[in-house]
This record gives structure tokens, C-alpha cells and sequence, in this order.
């Protein structure tokens, strides 16, 4: 029977092919990955899918300190972000990593579906700079995991958009975390 070091070895080896192989098919499509491709976009899903899942299970297995460090925004942040695959691999073995993702209630979706007064839009900063822009706290966060944000810096936003429970008034900012500030704005 496999130990965890095997499958935790093996299953990192394959989301490592698979993200050297998106590398390359973006770097061949001016920056963005082509579908179709020879093999789908749907196909590299699911084996993300399930090699990440075997990955983090192996890793919660070989160390009681893990657990809790899979969910199913792992896979889909690699498939659009390949290049950040060692880093990513790196924060969900990291002993103090805990994925709030399963913490959440399901029943709206994970990031709470919160929506500024009409003719607004949401804006996050970083230091005073505009990183992303969305007309729902869930736009917002697709748009956050299309900056290019390292790994670590992203979740750490991410975690912190799914404890709001309400929006800043017109012109008015709520700090998410140090740096970062949410800004409702006037839609131009």
C-alpha cells in the first residue's frame, strides 16, 4: 500500500507536468491558454482536480498538524495560474494552512453575494491602487484571482472577502486586510 511521502510525491510529480504543460501553451498563445487545446481544458480540470485532491489528502495524512487544506478553488486557481504552481503547492503543505472554504455556508455560494446600491461598483486597493474591480463582491473576487497576485497574498484577500457581511457606504472604504481596502465607487 502506498505511504503518504509516495502519494503526496507522485501526485505533486503530475500537477507539475500538467502546470509545465499549460505553461508552455500559454507562452504559445501570446500569454493565455488556447481552447481547445489537443487536450481540454475540462480534462486538465479534472485531473487537477484529483491530483490536488490526492496531494492534500496524502500531505493531512502524512502530518496531524494539516487539515482542511484542499478545496475545489485549488484546482481551478492552477489551471488558470500554472506558473505559480511550486507556490501554491508550498502554502497547502504548510503546517499553519487551513482552507476556510468547507467553513462557509453553501446554501448562496461561498463568497457572499453582496451587491453595491445601483450605480456603484466595488473596488479593492492595495496601497491606494485600484487591483481589481467587480458589480458584486463575487465579481470582485473573480476579478482579484485574475491580478496575478502571489498565492499567499491572494488567499489572504480571498479569506478576508468571505467575513464581510456588508459593503462600504458610497465613497467610503472598510480595511479587508493591511494594505488592502474595499472601496464602494461611483460606476463610470
Amino acid at each position: 500500500m502506498p505511504t503518504p511521502d509516495w502519494r503526496a510525491e507522485k501526485s505533486a510529480e503530475i500537477i507539475k507536468q500538467i502546470c509545465n504543460f499549460l505553461v508552455r501553451a500559454k507562452a504559445k498563445n501570446g500569454g493565455s491558454l488556447p481552447d481547445p487545446i489537443t487536450v481540454s481544458r475540462a480534462d486538465l480540470a479534472g485531473v487537477l482536480w484529483n491530483a490536488t485532491k490526492l496531494h492534500c489528502d496524502a500531505n493531512e495524512e502524512g502530518s496531524r498538524a494539516l487539515e482542511s487544506t484542499w478545496s475545489p478553488e485549488l484546482p481551478d486557481f492552477l489551471l488558470d495560474h500554472p506558473e505559480r504552481c511550486e507556490d501554491s503547492l508550498g502554502i497547502v503543505a504548510d503546517p499553519n494552512y487551513r482552507d476556510p472554504y468547507y467553513d462557509r455556508p453553501t446554501d448562496n455560494g461561498i463568497i457572499p453575494e453582496l451587491v453595491p446600491e445601483q450605480g456603484c461598483a466595488l473596488e479593492l486597493r492595495h496601497k491606494g491602487v485600484a487591483v481589481a474591480r467587480g458589480d458584486s463582491l463575487r465579481g470582485l473576487a473573480v476579478r482579484l484571482s485574475e491580478a496575478g497576485l502571489e498565492p499567499e497574498v491572494y488567499l489572504k484577500v480571498r479569506n478576508a472577502l468571505l467575513e464581510l457581511v456588508r459593503l462600504p457606504e458610497l465613497a467610503q472604504s472598510i480595511a479587508i486586510v493591511s494594505e488592502w481596502d474595499l472601496l464602494t465607487v461611483a460606476d463610470t
